[in-house]
């Protein structure tokens, strides 16, 4: 816009300059002064213009004080070092659960052998549900081990008994229902036959 009047103004002066618009004028020094004058205007308002049109820097935002700070840069020890802590804490607490595992299934194989011996000492009739159900409960209060340790000895003690000693399906079906009752934390009194003595 300032441009496009400039450069008007401009033609109009020099074509009225040029156009013998001096000869009133005292000397000719006079009127190449004016176009002296005319043309430093002139570039004036252009570089006015340029400096105007030209895109200003945006200043720089203010930093936020409640944001949280850059991460420091990890170099490579420090990623390797951050790794290894992490793999070494998973084998930790994997050896952790098989220990704890394994602790379990021991003291889940005493509960069982307890329960055993307690049934053959006892020698009661129509007891074998309650010390099958007594052994599977107590066995699974050593936690995961301890029921994985119930649950095999059960089994293996049903095929013995239908596989050896002879007993029938039905009977093995019955002894596995006190087990699974017992192990998933039912009362083994549930099975208890009336007058056993209350040492067992």
């Amino acid at each position: 816009m300032i441009r496009g009047t400039v450069l008007h103004n401009l033609v109009g002066l020099l074509s009225t300059t040029t156009s013998n618009s001096c000869p009133s004028l005292p000397t000719e020094e006079f009127c190449s002064m004016r176009l002296s004058v005319i043309l430093v205007v002139v570039l004036s308002t252009l570089a006015l213009e340029l400096v105007l049109a030209a895109p200003r820097p945006r200043a720089a935002p203010e930093p936020d004080p409640f944001a949280a700070p850059d991460p420091a840069p990890q170099g490579f020890w420090n990623r390797a070092s951050g790794f290894a802590g992490r793999q070494w804490g998973r084998a930790k607490d994997t050896a952790r659960k098989g220990y704890n595992f394994g602790r379990g299934a021991v003291r889940g194989t005493g509960s069982m052998y307890n329960a055993y011996s307690d049934m053959k000492d006892a020698n009661w009739k129509k007891s074998d549900k309650y010390f099958h159900a007594r052994g599977n409960y107590n066995a699974a209060q050593h936690g995961p081990g301890g029921r994985w340790a119930a649950e095999k000895i059960s089994n293996a003690r049903e095929w013995m008994d239908r596989n050896i000693k002879g007993d029938s399906m039905a009977s093995s079906l019955a002894d596995q229902a006190a087990n699974i009752h017992g192990r998933n934390g039912g009362n083994p009194n549930k099975y208890r036959p009336n007058g056993l003595p209350s040492q067992y």
